[in-house]
């Protein structure tokens, strides 16, 4: 391909356009975020609307070509960040907690009532999404017919068998 210009300076050559769209799928489509480490790491770099206008109508092919390329390693970078992201979501949610605890034991809380529903929410979700994380069932499913439920009312003795039927032949 034929180098492209950015402004009054000399045009970028291929190997420098590939590398600005690198860095562009690097900082998830972010241009001012991309030219800025480029700039940080010596590299020459258009301005953002020149790498934005590259990534969307001049070089989109090869653009697209870099974002198949990287895509398993952007989301595995993802990934990671929204761990991160969760864990220090869920160190500030015990210390909103432990904060409520301490306002409710010292009688200072205004609206108790609200305080225990909200705190009632945050352990119904924190217990369920470790039922989710640690692979435990959510829900308990039935899968017995209803001739096999009550034969076992019937078993417990919870319930009588009509008469002349023994337990064990109820119709199925």
């Amino acid at each position: 391909m034929a180098a492209t210009k950015s402004g009054p300076n000399r045009p970028f050559t291929d190997k420098e356009v590939t590398i600005c769209l690198q860095a562009l799928v690097a900082w998830g489509g972010q241009p001012g975020a991309a030219v800025k480490w480029l700039k940080a790491e010596g590299h020459r770099a258009p301005t953002p609307p020149t790498l934005t206008a590259w990534s969307r109508i001049k070089h989109w092919e090869r653009y697209e070509r870099l974002r198949a390329e990287y895509a398993q390693r952007v989301e595995e970078s993802v990934a990671n960040d929204m761990r991160d992201t969760a864990r220090i979501a869920m160190d500030a949610t015990q210390l909103a907690v432990m904060k409520a605890k301490e306002k409710l034991e010292s009688g200072r809380d205004e609206d108790p009532a609200r305080t225990a529903a909200n705190l009632s929410r945050v352990a119904q979700t924190g217990v369920e999404k470790l039922l989710t994380l640690t692979g435990r069932p959510q829900q308990i499913t039935e899968n017995r017919d209803a001739t096999a439920i009550l034969r076992s009312l019937v078993a417990k003795g919870v319930l009588v068998a009509p008469e002349g039927e023994p337990a064990g032949e109820l119709e199925e």
